[in-house]
């Protein structure tokens, strides 16, 4: 088993090449595993193709870890396709990979804006780190580098760090046959904060323009009825008035 000071769980998305930008600067590329957890879920497919194909091109060593099958469990698109209890069995399992004593996992779980189910919000990374110190004499410690940050800055972070390259090969869409359907929650998240970084480039990936999207009226409405937190709702009322999309 391959085992480093600092385990990064690295699913291709924007959001944990972050935290990998991340842990390579502040410990060295050396130090640090990027660690996938292959669940068996339906777009597995894409994510494992991310994984690799940004790892070469940093040169960052990796592993995709298949030990767990959760797939039967994913919950359909329009439900966001969530597993229960998944970022629960990603930590225990990026934990085998830790080597040192008072080593690091880091999973950026949490965005500002996007902390609505119960394992991406900080309540829950502060028990699952109390966990890992009375679970293993290893006392593994867990941290989310860029909690309270949107995506959007998230993007903006990336741009400074690596090539657009890299950034535009990172998934995050609910569809098994596109990297970016353009029909989905997911995929507006991400083109709303690829427009507001501009790295606007990014859409040109998309298969369906999201702005043609028929959910968006959906998620104006319950931006106006206060389900999302401020952050979101600026963040991509700011994108859809330069789309020329109504929103009152």
């Amino acid at each position: 088993m391959i085992t480093k000071p600092v385990v990064v769980l690295f699913s291709g998305g924007v959001d944990s090449l972050a935290a990998l930008v991340f842990a390579r600067e502040c410990y060295g590329p050396d130090n640090v595993l990027a660690v996938y957890c292959d669940v068996g879920h339906r777009y597995r497919g894409k994510e494992i193709k991310a994984v690799e194909t940004i790892c070469k091109m940093l040169k960052q060593d990796y592993v995709i870890e298949n030990r767990l099958f959760l797939g039967d469990l994913e919950l359909p698109p329009e439900q966001n396709a969530l597993i229960p209890y998944r970022n629960s069995f990603f930590i225990l399992l990026a934990g085998l990979h830790v080597s040192d004593k008072n080593g690091l996992i880091m999973l950026q779980n949490i965005v500002a804006g996007e902390s609505s189910t119960w394992d991406r919000r900080p309540e829950f990374n502060n028990v699952m780190s109390d966990l890992l110190h009375v679970a293993d004499p290893k006392q593994v410690r867990l941290k989310a580098p860029h909690q309270g940050k949107t995506k959007t800055e998230i993007f903006e972070y990336l741009k400074e760090k690596v090539s657009k390259g890299v950034i535009f090969r990172t998934v995050g869409c609910y569809s098994p046959e596109h990297n970016h359907c353009g029909q989905c929650s997911s995929c507006l998240r991400r083109a709303v904060a690829l427009w507001n970084a501009d790295l606007k480039e990014g859409l040109d990936e998309y298969a369906n323009d999201i702005r043609e999207w028929d959910g968006i009226q959906g998620y104006i409405e319950r931006m106006k009825q206060g389900v999302y937190d401020q952050s979101r709702v600026d963040e991509t009322f700011k994108a859809f008035k330069e789309w020329g999309i109504r929103i009152w």
